[in-house]
């Protein structure tokens, strides 16, 4: 189970010692924030888990522009399915997009806004 005191403690330790997050593998340790990637191989990456992780890769943003969590980014495209399936297809496509393609992303915004409520 994700929320277990066993995964608790040791993600904590991992953030506080900032470990490195890795891709999907057997021997990976930090995979997403509070997700047992050994345990629940095919339900880890759940939303909580990929919003958790978002969540710590912004705040590194904050503090150093250029950051970039790259063994996340594959995530990033896994919550974008999830919001599109769930009906949310305009803002999992703008999501997916917009760290990528930030000043394109501002004009597109711009446009399909006026283009949407007009």
């Amino acid at each position: 189970e994700a929320d277990s005191p066993e995964v608790t403690t040791a993600h904590t330790g991992y953030l506080v010692a900032e470990a490195k997050f890795e891709s999907y593998s057997d021997k990976a340790r930090l995979c997403l924030i509070m997700a047992d990637h050994w345990k629940c191989p095919r339900t880890y990456a759940s939303p909580e888990a990929i919003q958790r992780t978002e969540l710590y890769e912004y705040s590194k943003v904050l503090g150093n522009s250029q950051f970039i969590l790259l063994p996340f980014e594959p995530y990033k495209l896994v919550y974008a399915y999830i919001l599109a399936e769930d009906g949310e297809f305009l803002g999992a496509l703008i999501k997916t997009f917009k760290a990528s393609f930030r000043p394109l992303f501002d004009e597109l915004s711009m446009f399909l806004t006026l283009m949407w409520w007009d």
